[in-house]
């Protein structure tokens, strides 16, 4: 009677495995459109690279004690024609390149807004001078510190000549919260440089985050054709550079 049972019981058991197999053997694999197998694996397409000028940079923290480079600027590099000076100066021979950033070598591009006065003033339109380029605030108080010693340097060098262009200027950009807190700054401190522009929302901004920089104040020294020579300096170290680049 036992040995009866055993052989029922492995008989059903072999009949469930027998079907089980023939079932896997009859499951369709995963196919792509052209017929090869492919795994049950999520594929990550590539992005494609973006070529915009001034791409959106990380968020800025508030405005803090002194300047410092957040991560390496977006590049772009800009391919322009170079002059045969040998020959017909309406001839092109050769290429070159420029890479737009805000690194020391790059060409830090152009910047407009609005003055107190509602004009617009483009860092463009100063092309020919050394320019530092400031972001300040005037609840800043290294800012307003810095800004007494810049007023020095400013007319220390604004009328003299350069290696790197002819005479000295600050496009000075205010990134206060709100605009009559940054008129009634100027109008009290009064400033010799008169490219000061205001930025609407300033740290949301993409062309101030373009910049990269960190804390506040943050400067940049650019040459006649708007190229970035140094950056992230203090007041005393600027009046070095500035000293070193006078034409003898």
């Amino acid at each position: 009677m036992k040995k009866d049972l055993f052989f029922v019981i492995l008989g059903l058991v072999i009949i469930v495995f027998a079907s089980c197999s023939n079932q896997s053997k009859n499951q369709p694999a995963n196919t792509t459109e052209s017929g090869e197998q492919v795994t049950n694996q999520t594929l990550v397409q590539d992005q494609p690279s973006s070529s915009v000028i001034h791409q959106t940079p990380p968020e800025l923290p508030p405005p803090g004690n002194g300047g410092k480079s957040s991560k390496t600027a977006p590049q772009t590099t800009i391919t322009q024609p170079v002059k045969n000076q040998d020959s017909n100066p309406n001839q092109t021979t050769s290429t070159e390149e420029i890479v737009v950033g805000n690194e020391v070598g790059n060409d830090l591009g152009d910047f407009a807004n609005y003055d107190p006065d509602s004009a617009l003033i483009k860092l463009s339109s100063l092309n020919g001078k050394m320019v530092m380029v400031m972001l300040w605030n005037s609840l800043c108080h290294h800012c307003m510190v810095d800004n007494e010693k810049h007023r020095e340097i400013y007319n220390k060098y604004h009328d003299k000549n350069f290696i790197h262009g002819k005479g000295y200027d600050i496009y000075a950009i205010g990134l206060d919260k709100e605009r009559e807190t940054w008129i009634k700054a100027l109008n009290e401190k009064k400033y010799p440089w008169k490219n000061n522009v205001y930025v609407i929302d300033s740290w949301k901004d993409r062309d101030v985050r373009f910049f990269g920089v960190k804390n506040l104040p943050g400067t940049f020294l650019i040459d006649r054709n708007g190229i970035v020579v140094n950056k992230l300096f203090t007041p005393a170290e600027l009046d070095k550079i500035l000293e070193s680049y006078l034409l003898k």
